[in-house]
């Protein structure tokens, strides 16, 4: 993974950070993009499936993710820790199909990006041919940038539905891992404590031969 500045200042000088990282790795790929924090089962069925779209097509598979995550920048309270840290997050990309992960720096200044800006860097700059995302995927300014909406830019946009544990309702989130490791749980162990969650923290190991 190559080393990228943090993006900070005027928006101009974020396009031209965002150019020069998406360029750094472009090739024409299949794309898919989220935070994905602790790479957990409904990240990795994300991952499958985009993997799938990439082989059909015969392109590598890149995964675009940011760092820090979003809300510790927009929130105003103290931010719970992350499940597991970057090179951790990259690594556990790669071993569930991804063959580049891009990593953004995620700044306030990024946030006035708008979606089709943003858009045009993943297509002209990274090379991405097709975007495999969650259905309820946003991003861009204002989180305009929906499945819908790129769609209407033109973008080949794959929408993967959300994975929910089995005879629950509630979707696989990140958020209750974190919300149980915040209180002292181990990460292992909060996973097994959080309903709506399920097998998201295998070894390493364990997880190349998913």
């Amino acid at each position: 993974m190559r080393a990228v500045q943090t993006a900070t200042g005027t928006a101009d000088g974020v396009r031209e950070r965002l150019r020069a990282l998406f360029a750094a790795h472009g090739r024409p790929c299949v794309a898919t993009i989220g935070t994905f924090d602790g790479v957990h089962a409904g990240h990795r069925a994300l991952v499958a499936r985009a993997a799938s779209v990439a082989r059909e097509r015969g392109l590598p598979l890149v995964a675009v993710t940011f760092s820090p995550r979003p809300e510790v920048v927009t929130s105003s309270r103290r931010p719970l820790p992350d499940i597991c840290g970057i090179d951790e997050r990259v690594a556990r990309l790669r071993a569930a199909g991804a063959a580049d992960v891009v990593v953004v720096p995620f700044t306030r200044a990024l946030m006035g990006v708008s979606a089709a800006e943003f858009a045009a860097h993943l297509t002209d700059d990274l090379g991405m041919e097709v975007l495999c995302v969650g259905a309820d995927f946003a991003f861009g300014r204002g989180r305009a940038g929906t499945v819908a909406a790129l769609r209407e830019l033109g973008l080949e946009v794959v929408a993967v539905p959300t994975q929910a544990r089995p005879g629950l309702r509630r979707k696989i989130s990140s958020s209750s891992i974190r919300r149980a490791i915040a209180a002292g749980v181990p990460p292992g162990l909060a996973l097994s404590l959080t309903p709506d969650v399920r097998g998201d923290l295998e070894p390493l190991d364990d997880l190349r031969r998913l």
